[in-house]
């Protein structure tokens, strides 16, 4: 075998561990694409079969779903199958985390940040010598335990409609006379479902 094929298998390896590892429904998500690419490399490895460059893809990708409490937090991770560094080094999947809709923007922004610098710095002894398994668990490890420190507390009244926070159903009929556009009108039924308000407008009508 080749020094290509070489990474190849051993990449293919560290794949159907982590793979038999969260083979929960839903534990691990791939494309198509990238499950066939893996048949069709492990079909020419075990035939003895000597793999064109021009065939191998640069990489394969799948989402890991982390447990954060209630909620989970997807994290993608990115095998690379060329290695095209001169000196052999073994180069790490490169893991990254998928915004979850639980997080607003800036926490998202903070956890990545903290994530990086605390978990795949490469000035972490600890990391330039992990396997790429030892890596991604590392990475779910602290996800599990941190990430849920990064949600913005907030009280449930701070998101709360009107209705909500007076803890009853409130109806209230309005006539706004100056609503006489269809554009207006638009806008006020944009704005009604961001504020979790309900109901109809009709022209001519309160």
């Amino acid at each position: 075998m080749t020094s290509q094929q070489d990474f190849i298998c051993s990449q293919l390896s560290s794949i159907e561990l982590l793979r038999s590892m969260f083979f929960g429904e839903g534990e691990l998500l791939m494309e198509d694409t990238d499950l066939n690419a893996i048949a069709n490399l492990q079909s020419a490895v075990d035939g003895g079969i000597a793999i064109e460059p021009s065939t191998i893809p640069s990489c394969v990708n799948m989402t890991l779903a982390v447990p954060v409490g209630p909620d989970s937090l997807g994290m993608h991770v990115s095998f690379p199958l060329m290695n095209a560094n001169t000196d052999l080094i073994h180069p790490h999947p490169t893991i990254t985390i998928k915004p979850p809709s639980w997080l607003d923007r800036r926490s998202y922004e903070r956890l990545s940040s903290d994530f990086s610098t605390e978990v795949l710095s490469p000035n972490t002894s600890s990391i330039t010598e992990a396997s790429d398994i030892d890596l991604i668990m590392m990475a779910t490890e602290w996800l599990r335990d941190h990430a849920a420190s990064y949600r913005v507390a907030t009280s449930s009244s701070a998101h709360a409609s009107p209705a909500e926070s007076a803890g009853g159903f409130v109806r209230v009929w309005c006539y706004l006379p100056s609503l006489s556009s269809r554009e207006k009108r638009l806008d006020l039924i944009t704005y009604a479902q961001h504020y979790k308000l309900t109901g109809f407008i009709t022209p001519g009508k309160p």
